[in-house]
């Protein structure tokens, strides 16, 4: 009998919670697992393909729309559906809203999992009451705890329950061959973004104060006076993108920055790249880190990152302490050549999608 699970936390932006969640969707056996999507408002990134696995998708309105609302809607739903479902996969930034799991609980879902997926929320008043007021509650209504580092369960749950054995640690595993190195791609890319010749300097990430782009774009300032024939690509959308285009201007770097919005080819975008640069004040474990590094790229990252994110040898960490000028010396005093050994690096660590995507379906078919 196939198990079906329930997955909330997905958003209509295909940022790297959704790319976690959906590279393990693509890699289980689903005629033996199957994925449901229960969301807020919009339908999912990357619905069709959710569909065309086999995904049911529910949207109901979220809390903006009216708490009551939302309460209600999410009530009637579960008590009409809940009994579907084997599990019930929370995967979040911070423990906000913790309804999904009170209402699996209460409509007899058996497991109920919990996924941290990030180290902090700037302490934002409402988020921080709310997030330290569930920390209290979660131990009685999850059964499982998940987090992609050991930084982001710390930030989502007490120390006892990362001693229990219902804690583990799920990686923001790839499918490392898919972003192998690959020169016909990347003369293909570069010639179709007008930057064949061009020292590339690369990012991808939401436009938010936790990706760090004001610095970002600081860093890659100095970079250009080094070598003027450089370029800086930022793949992302967010509240911040109006902010970094000022920036931009203001510094008289419009010609040289790249802004290219959400791109569903980053496979392909990262061939582009002659490094990556990811100078974020937190994460919990950056899943466009382990893409770069599969493709080989130097890596140039803060050292807020977790260090588990140190998956080949291409990654370095600089400390956010420094000037934008000390990380561009840093950066141009390396070669900078890609890292020809790094797809078998990633294949021989915990990130390789294969052996997780297994491990993931032992754990609903089997429940440990």
């Amino acid at each position: 009998m196939k198990i079906r699970v329930l997955v909330f936390g997905m958003t209509y932006n295909p940022g790297g919670l959704e790319s976690v969640v959906m590279n393990y969707y693509c890699h289980i056996d689903r005629q033996k697992v199957q994925f449901d999507f229960l969301c807020y408002n919009k339908e999912p990134a990357y619905a069709e393909e959710i569909r065309r696995l086999g995904g049911k998708i529910k949207v109901i309105p979220g809390r903006k729309s009216g708490v009551i609302q939302n309460y209600f809607t999410m009530k009637k739903w579960f008590r009409e559906n809940a009994h579907c479902y084997a599990a019930l996969w929370e995967n979040a930034n911070s423990l906000t809203d913790i309804q999904p799991l009170i209402f699996a609980k209460k409509y007899g879902i058996p497991k109920r999992i919990m996924h941290s997926h990030n180290s902090n929320s700037m302490n934002e008043p409402l988020t921080a009451f709310l997030h330290k007021h569930h920390k209290k509650q979660i131990l009685n209504l999850a059964t499982d705890f998940w987090a992609c580092s050991l930084v982001a369960a710390k930030w989502m749950f007490c120390e006892e329950i990362i001693k229990s054995k219902h804690f583990h640690i799920i990686t923001n595993a790839i499918e490392s061959e898919k972003f192998a190195f690959n020169q016909t791609i990347r003369d293909e890319e570069r010639t179709n973004l007008g930057i064949s010749d061009y020292f590339v300097v690369g990012h991808v990430g939401r436009f938010y104060f936790q990706k760090n782009q004001e610095f970002l774009v600081r860093i890659f300032q100095e970079i250009h006076k080094r070598v003027p024939k450089s370029v800086l690509i930022l793949v992302g959308q967010g509240e911040d993108e109006e902010k970094i285009h000022e920036q931009v201007e203001k510094l008289g770097l419009k010609g040289a920055v790249k802004f290219l919005g959400v791109c569903t080819n980053m496979e392909r975008l990262y061939q582009a790249m002659d490094i990556f640069v990811l100078p974020s004040h937190f994460e919990g474990l950056p899943l466009v880190l382990l893409e770069a590094q599969a493709n080989g790229l130097p890596c140039y990252v803060s050292d807020c990152i977790s260090k588990e994110a140190q998956v080949t040898s291409s990654c370095q960490y600089l400390s956010l302490d420094l000037p934008a000028e000390k990380w561009a010396d840093k950066i141009m005093s390396h070669e900078n050549n890609r890292n020809p050994d790094a797809v078998k690096e990633i294949q021989n660590s915990n990130y390789d999608i294969q052996k997780n995507a297994k491990n993931l379906e032992a754990f609903f078919i089997n429940g440990d």
